[in-house]
């Protein structure tokens, strides 16, 4: 997921929305068939507890509250593609590579 930073009016630094969130994963590709980005440590087999240990050294109030709610979001995957028309096929597809925490 792509982040910047930007400096608000008052000249404080913060955080900007990310940009490139999008599904990218294709099993028989070396760049697509993992996270390119690292999560404590490792780009494979992530789990609740490797996301908790990274909020903590981040010092991220919240975290366990923050991983429910992004699972929430994630488990509503079927109905968010429905609500905007994504092809069934398509659908199915990035549902099927979905690791609910």
């Amino acid at each position: 997921m792509g982040n910047s930073t930007e400096i608000n009016t008052s000249g404080a630094w913060k955080l900007s929305p990310a940009y490139d969130v999008c599904h990218a994963y294709r099993p028989e590709s070396e760049w697509v068939s993992q996270h390119a980005q690292s999560m404590n440590g490792k780009r494979n087999n992530i789990t609740r507890k490797d996301l908790i240990a990274v909020g903590k050294s981040m010092n991220i109030k919240n975290t366990e509250e923050i991983i429910d709610k992004v699972t929430i979001a994630v488990s509503n995957w079927e109905d968010y593609a429905i609500l905007v028309n994504i092809e069934d096929k398509l659908r199915d597809a990035i549902k099927a590579t979905h690791i609910i925490l």
